[in-house]
């Protein structure tokens, strides 16, 4: 079926020095989602610009067809002629070529039009969050329909933690999911997105998705780049491929996505040749004062080592201290306890000692990329990679070593002598500046390179240039890598080992075969992934998390406690322990405890078995009985989740959620005298009581999403 167009793109051009849009023609429908992918520089971003209104097109037409109200000038998209909601008027059908209408009419276009743009964050910094959010709501929405509209705002982006913080405080990732947030309450007619989650990690990133899905379901038009590809498969109704300022494809995004991401796409050979080691992190603690957090622990006793020729991963969501530790490994920062050691000749050198025989005499050799990066705005980008960073070679010979270096970073011969070398970083994309700074990192020829967040904002063939690019100067130049991001697709494709960082550790440890295999598991499965503390960062030595029976790992907050009968062969069996992640990163405060006595029966269970019996001990009720909600996750045979549930809660007064594998509900578990919620027995035999139950999760098998969901919004509903 053919919808009927809202925006039209009519053979539009845009020259700047040289043509970045020829001859674009497409259209976008009411209620549409349009994504937006190419190569950095291919001119999406000019694009979404210009459907706001701010360049005007050298040639063609940009036309507009909406409701009017001749009255108040309100303006809806295309639908059936209807009253003002503003004045009461009758509306009028229009087409409105955007640049040949009178400036009132434009303004009240350009009103309806939400705007989130990458970097770009245009808040009120000495406002809090939630006075942000209610500031950018209609002056005639009242003020009760203004504070329920933010709070629900606030919960869908995971922002409730934060409603009260002044915005100057904020993270990046935070402001921008406030940007979003004002963006949405101004209840536009089209939201245009340059990278809306550049920014984010891939959770928040999540929610953001969540949220944008939801308006486009219920009627927002959207236009918005992505360098995520899963977000534009997910997010889009509709997919323009732009190549060069030309509109190579357009069509549904299952059928152009794959093509895309397929053409640049090359296999990463093994690398054995690894030297020895290079650097060293021993035993480093960094602690901060937050006035509303208190001390953080951004580093909490990191050790590792990377070897001569090693690209080394460290991965982790924002803000578990992965920029603090890049800092501390180029000596900016120094730690309160512990060493980081580069090896410079012969010598180790100690990045916390000053002088020339400390710090001085080894930071020529390493250099850093900040995920903040920036360039020299008024010297052009050969001068940018050469005189700007005190290159010391003859011109000719600089030159030609800038065109090198740029080859590198995936830029075609042409562009670099045609217009790269010449221009000046404002005329560059996102993407583009993003290589150049890689480039000018490459010029200085470090021992060790520190890369944070280094594809950011690159769509994927550009990232596909620095993966090669990585991979190029480990070979030739015998660079060693540390590379810091969120982007897990990024890290398999460079690296060879990789840690996750959690709350200022590290909290897992693998080689790429182990992570490619966990996270094909988690595609599968419809979630994100989810990586949990190793027995190894608890001096148990390798394996999974709490794998011993009669342990119990706490909360600050005694909100939820997740009951695990018994451990795994390993780790703590996959469907607890990936619960009580889940909640954790929903916000919600979720202990964990492994009963000593969990994997037998209760004696007056009708079926026995071989697994001995099955108790609670003194200590195990006490700390059971300190939390508001109990999860009990239990097994696939019927009888032993019946009376295994009725002895646990005769002894602990405590509401529980049940989550097992057997098809069992509530009436089961009321017939052999268990309380439920709600219900009047004189047969209940139990002081705790059954609130839910959830069924099909199976003991020792990743969780399903769905289920996963299902868990969150049923303890949210019963937590009191």
């Amino acid at each position: 079926m053919t919808l009927e167009p809202f925006i039209i793109v009519d053979n539009v051009t845009k020259n700047f020095d040289d043509a970045v849009l020829k001859d674009i023609s497409t259209s976008i429908a009411k209620s549409e989602a349009v994504g937006l992918i190419g190569k950095s520089g291919a001119g999406k971003s000019i694009l979404i610009h210009m459907l706001r209104g701010k360049y005007k097109p050298d040639k063609g037409k940009i036309i507009y067809r909406v409701l009017v109200c001749p009255n108040c000038n309100w303006l809806e998209p295309i639908d059936k002629p209807h009253s003002c909601p503003k004045c009461k008027t009758p509306m009028i059908v229009k087409e409105i070529d955007f640049w040949k209408e009178k400036k009132e009419i434009q303004k009240a276009i350009v009103k309806r039009i939400s705007i989130l743009f990458q970097h770009s964050f245009a808040l009120y910094e000495d406002l809090t969050v939630t006075e942000n959010i209610m500031e950018a709501f209609p002056q005639e929405l009242g003020k009760s329909e203004k504070i329920d509209q933010t709070i629900e705002l606030l919960k869908k982006l995971h922002m409730t933690h934060r409603a009260t913080h002044i915005v100057r405080d904020l993270s990046g990732g935070e402001k921008q999911r406030v940007i979003l947030a004002r963006e949405l309450a101004k209840d536009p007619m089209i939201l245009l997105a340059d990278e809306p989650t550049s920014t984010l990690d891939p959770t928040h990133a999540r929610y953001v998705c969540e949220v944008l899905d939801e308006k486009i379901r219920n009627g927002l038009t959207m236009v918005f780049t992505s360098h995520e590809t899963n977000e534009i498969r997910q997010l889009s109704t509709k997919v323009i491929w732009l190549e060069n300022g030309r509109l190579i494809e357009q069509g549904i995004p299952e059928k152009i996505v794959p093509r895309f991401t397929q053409i640049y796409k090359t296999k990463k050979k093994r690398f054995t040749s690894f030297g020895k080691p290079l650097l060293k992190v021993n035993n480093v603690k960094k602690y901060f004062y937050s006035i509303n957090r208190g001390v953080v622990k951004a580093l909490d006793d990191v050790s590792f080592e990377a070897r001569e020729r090693e690209i080394f991963g460290i991965v982790g969501p924002s803000g578990v201290g992965k920029t603090t530790l890049s800092r501390l490994i180029t000596g900016i920062s120094s730690p309160k306890e512990g060493k980081v050691l580069v090896k410079i000749g012969d010598d180790w050198i100690d990045m916390s000692k000053e002088g020339p025989s400390g710090k001085g005499r080894a930071a020529p050799y390493i250099s850093i990329l900040h995920q903040e990066y920036s360039l020299y705005p008024f010297s052009t980008m050969l001068e940018n990679l050469t005189s700007c960073i005190g290159v010391k070679l003859p011109k000719e010979i600089a030159r030609i070593k800038a065109i090198e270096t740029l080859r590198g970073v995936g830029f075609s011969p042409k562009v670099i002598t045609n217009k790269l070398l010449n221009s000046f970083p404002n005329t560059l994309s996102e993407g583009e500046k993003q290589r150049a700074m890689i480039a000018k990192v490459l010029m200085k020829e470090p021992k060790l390179m520190v890369l944070d967040e280094p594809t950011g904002t690159l769509d994927p063939i550009s990232k596909q240039a620095i993966v090669d690019c990585i991979l190029r100067a480990r070979e030739n130049l015998d660079q060693t890598f540390i590379v810091i991001s969120h982007d897990l697709d990024f890290v398999i494709d460079t690296c060879d080992r990789v840690i996750l960082m959690n709350e200022g550790k590290f909290t897992w440890k693998a080689g790429l075969k182990v992570l490619r295999r966990h996270l094909r598991k988690m595609k599968r499965l419809g979630r994100d992934p989810i990586l949990v503390e190793c027995r190894e960062s608890m001096g148990l030595g390798m394996g999974g998390g709490l794998a011993q029976r009669n342990t119990i790992s706490e909360c600050g907050k005694r909100e939820v406690i997740a009951i695990a009968m018994g451990p795994g062969k390993r780790h703590i069996t996959k469907p607890v322990c990936e619960i009580t992640t889940a909640l954790r990163q929903e916000g919600i405060q979720t202990s964990v405890i492994v009963l000593n006595a969990g994997s037998g029966v209760p004696q007056d269970c009708p079926s026995q078995s071989l697994g001995g019996l099955f108790g609670l001990e003194n200590l195990e009720i006490e700390r059971i009985s300190r939390y508001k909600l109990a999860i009990i996750h239990l097994g696939s045979i019927r009888t032993h989740i019946l009376y295994k549930a009725r002895l646990i809660l005769r002894n602990v007064n405590i509401p529980a959620i049940i989550v097992c594998q057997c098809p069992v509900n509530l009436s089961d578990f009321a017939s052999v005298g268990i309380k439920i919620k709600g219900r009047t027995s004189k047969d209940a035999k139990t002081i705790g009581e059954i609130v839910d139950v959830v069924t099909g999760v199976i003991r020792g098998i990743s969780c399903p999403k769905s289920k996963l969901d299902e868990i969150i919004t049923k303890v949210n509903e019963n937590l009191i």
